[in-house]
C-alpha cells in the first residue's frame, strides 16, 4: 500500500503545474522566509501586545524612537517580500511553464507579473485605482501560481516559432525579435486580463471577500455551534494548503460578548472552570490546534527534525524553527512545501479538529479549564492555553501531551514524503543520464 502511495504521488508530482509549482516555491522560498521573519520579530518584539515586548519590558528600556523606526523598517521589509509573493509567484510560474516548453522565458516572467498586478487593481469610489493587498500577499499564492502557468501556456499555444533549439543558450536570442513575436500572445494575455478585471470589478469581488473574511472572523469569536466551529477548522486549514490564507481568523482575545462573558466569570470567582462560554473557537483552535501556525506547523517541523536527516532538510529545519515556533509557518508552507503536497493534506486538516475534541473532551471533564485570559501576541503555540488559563500548570502538561502527539502522528506522512523525494531524485538522474 505504502508503495502505491508512492507511485502515485510520484506521478503527481510529474503534472506540469504540480512541477511548475514546486519549482517557483523553491525560488521564492527565501523572500517568504524573510518576510515571516520579519512579520514575526514585529509582532513579538516591537509590537504593544507582543510577547517578548511585554516578557523582557522593551519598552521600558528602549528608547521610542529606536522602537517606532524599528517597526517601520520590518514593515517595509514585509510589505516588499511576503505581501507581494503572489507577484512574484506569477512571474515565476510564467517563467518556469516557458522553461518546460524550451520557450525563451524572459517576457513570459514579465507578461506573468505584469497580469498579476492588473488583476490585483481595484477601483473604488473614495480612492480612485488603487491594488487590493490581498490579491498581492500570501494569502492570493494559490491565483498567482495559476495565473502565471496559465500564461506560461499561452505563450506555448501562441509563440510555437520562438522556441529555442535543443542546446541553444538564452543569451543567444534575439530580445526585439521574441519580443516582436510575441505581440500576439501578450495581446491575447492582457485583454483576457482586462476583461477579468472588469468583471471583478463589476460584481463588487473584492468587497464581497472582506466581507466574508468578517463574517467568517466573526464566527470564531461568537457563540457558534461546536460542529460548525469544526467544518471552519477544516475550512481554514484547507484553503491554506491550497494557497489561499482561510479567513476565519481565530485569536483568543475579548473582542467578543462571549468572550467578555467568559473573562468577566473568570475574574469575579477567581477561576475559568464553568465559565459560561467554555467551547469557544477563539478559545480552542488558538490554544490547542494551532501549534506553529496553521496545520500544526511545529508538530511537522520536530517529525522532520526525528525522522529526516539530510543537509537540505536539517537546513530547512533550522531556517524555520524560530519563526514557527512563534506561530509563523509561512516559510514552511512554502519552502518544504506543503502547499499542494497530498501527503500532508490528511494531517494539516483533520489532526487540529482531533486536538480541539480531545480539549473539548479534557474541558468537559474539568481535567483543564478553558483559555478566557489575554495573551500577548505571538505567544509561542504550546505556551498559549497555559498563558491563557492564567499559568495552570495542569493545561501546560496537557498541551505539552497534545504537541508529542501531533508530532507521533505526522512522523509516517513525514517518511512518505522522504521516500517521494528519493524516488523523484532517482527519476531525475536516470532522465539526467539518459541526456548525456
Amino acid at each position: 500500500m505504502i508503495d502505491a502511495i508512492v507511485k502515485r504521488t510520484v506521478r503527481y508530482r510529474q503534472h506540469s503545474f504540480i512541477r511548475v509549482v514546486r519549482r517557483t516555491l523553491a525560488v521564492i522560498f527565501p523572500l517568504a522566509l524573510i518576510g515571516i521573519i520579519a512579520q514575526v520579530l514585529f509582532i513579538v518584539f516591537f509590537s504593544n501586545d507582543g510577547y517578548l515586548y511585554n516578557v523582557l519590558s522593551i519598552g521600558d528600556w528602549v528608547p521610542k524612537v529606536v522602537l517606532t523606526k524599528a517597526q517601520y523598517s520590518l514593515l517595509a521589509l514585509s510589505q516588499v517580500t511576503i505581501e507581494m509573493l503572489t507577484v512574484y509567484a506569477a512571474y515565476g510560474a510564467a517563467r518556469y511553464t516557458a522553461q518546460l516548453y524550451q520557450i525563451d522565458d524572459q517576457v513570459p516572467g514579465i507578461t506573468g507579473l505584469v497580469t498579476s498586478l492588473l488583476l490585483s487593481v481595484r477601483y473604488t469610489p473614495n480612492r480612485g485605482v488603487s491594488f487590493d493587498q490581498n490579491m498581492m500577499s500570501y494569502g492570493s499564492l494559490l491565483g498567482g501560481l495559476l495565473v502565471g502557468y496559465l500564461v506560461g501556456q499561452i505563450f506555448r499555444w501562441l509563440g510555437k516559432k520562438n522556441r529555442l533549439k535543443p542546446g541553444q543558450p538564452i543569451h543567444t536570442v534575439d530580445i526585439e525579435e521574441q519580443v516582436a513575436a510575441y505581440t500576439r500572445p501578450i495581446l491575447v494575455i492582457m485583454l483576457g486580463a482586462l476583461a477579468i478585471n472588469f468583471v471583478l470589478n463589476l460584481v463588487s469581488y473584492y468587497s464581497s471577500y472582506t466581507q466574508a473574511a468578517a463574517l467568517m472572523q466573526s464566527l470564531s469569536s461568537g457563540n457558534t455551534p461546536f460542529w460548525l466551529e469544526l467544518l471552519m477548522v477544516c475550512l481554514t486549514t484547507l484553503l491554506e494548503w491550497l494557497g489561499i490564507i482561510g479567513s476565519y481568523n481565530f485569536q483568543l482575545g475579548t473582542d467578543s460578548t462571549e468572550a467578555m462573558a467568559n473573562l468577566n466569570y473568570a475574574l469575579a470567582h477567581h477561576t475559568a472552570y464553568g465559565v459560561p462560554y467554555p467551547y469557544l473557537g477563539s478559545s480552542l483552535y488558538n490554544s490547542f490546534a494551532n501549534f506553529g501556525g496553521i496545520g500544526l506547523a511545529l508538530a511537522l517541523l520536530l517529525a522532520m527534525a526525528i525522522v529526516a536527516h539530510s543537509y537540505n532538510e536539517q537546513r530547512m529545519g533550522r531556517a524555520n524553527f524560530l519563526p514557527v515556533l512563534f506561530n509563523g509557518n509561512t516559510g514552511l508552507m512554502v519552502g518544504l512545501p506543503v502547499l499542494l503536497n497530498p501527503l500532508y493534506i490528511l494531517p494539516a486538516v483533520f489532526l487540529p479538529m482531533v486536538n480541539i475534541l480531545i480539549a473539548a473532551f479534557a474541558i468537559f471533564i474539568h481535567l483543564i479549564p478553558t483559555p478566557v485570559y489575554w495573551v500577548p501576541d505571538g505567544t509561542p503555540g504550546p505556551l498559549v492555553a497555559y498563558v491563557g488559563s492564567n499559568g495552570n500548570f495542569v493545561t501546560l502538561l496537557f498541551t505539552l501531551a497534545l504537541l508529542a502527539f501531533d508530532v507521533w502522528v505526522y512522523i509516517p506522512f513525514v517518511r512518505l514524503s522522504l521516500a517521494v523525494e528519493g524516488r523523484i531524485r532517482e527519476i531525475d538522474a536516470k532522465e539526467d543520464h539518459k541526456d548525456v
